[in-house]
């Protein structure tokens, strides 16, 4: 059985935003220095995840925040920096099924769904 494709959201740093998910979400986050890799976009953006990309996150996440930069942990992060650079750029909202049963999921999960719901208060 296959996972569904891995996505990552690239935000440009000191860029004031919010995160809202709805239903079975995994998330991870990895912070840079602003200037870690300066070719990388600048603006927000969906880019696309390899299972390399993926691996490589799961180890960098198991990092101290100090590291050696001359060991295996800068290399690992040099590696990163890398692979960043070729990330495919993926669109920022995927279109609804228009026929047939997941279609109508789809439509059902929207209906009920509070996303941009505001409360009062």
């Amino acid at each position: 059985m296959g996972s569904a494709p891995a996505a990552w959201l690239w935000i440009r740093p000191a860029t004031q935003h919010n995160v809202r998910m709805v239903g079975a979400v995994s998330m991870q986050s990895l912070y840079l220095e602003p200037d870690a890799v300066p070719s990388m976009p600048t603006h927000c953006q969906v880019v696309g995840i390899s299972p390399l990309m993926r691996s490589l996150m799961t180890e960098a996440l198991n990092l101290p925040l100090e590291y050696e930069l001359d060991g295996r942990a800068g290399a690992l992060m040099e590696l990163i920096q890398h692979e960043m650079r070729q990330l495919p750029v993926l669109p920022l909202s995927l279109q609804y099924p228009t026929h047939g049963p997941l279609a109508e999921r789809c439509r059902a999960s929207m209906k009920r769904s509070t996303i941009g719901a505001r409360r009062s208060e």
